[in-house]
């Protein structure tokens, strides 16, 4: 796989599997939830996609952190869930991306403000 003009086609995959990365290793080594280490993870993951993605990309770089949260919590999320049921596990990804918000809003906004100045720079 090549890169041409040092962008990336698909900062979705990168920006999903950097974060999912981030919160089975927090989870497993912590033994807690999703946080802090995530959280950072995802913003500056977020931003470095937005700075290397194609221009005419730009809109998945925006679109990625939110989704790649929530991968985040339906997957890593759940490890430390006792409760067999669904409506259970619901809950726990509601309270997750409601406890982490503003990392989840941060690397949005970041996004889209990144990609828009490229849009106008260049």
């Amino acid at each position: 796989m090549e890169l041409t003009d040092s962008a990336i086609s698909s900062p979705r995959m990168i920006t999903i599997g950097v974060t999912v990365i981030l919160a089975f290793g927090e989870t497993m080594l912590f033994g807690g939830e999703l946080g802090l280490i995530t959280g950072i993870g995802l913003v500056v993951v977020s931003i470095v996609a937005a700075f290397v993605v194609r221009p005419r990309d730009g809109l998945h770089a925006i679109f990625a952190p939110p989704i790649a949260f929530l991968v985040a919590a339906l997957t890593a999320g759940q490890m430390g869930v006792t409760a067999t049921d669904t409506s259970s596990r619901a809950v726990v990804v509601f309270f997750l991306l409601g406890n982490n918000w503003p990392w989840i809003i941060g690397a949005t906004a970041a996004s889209l403000v990144i990609v828009a100045l490229r849009r106008r720079v260049g």
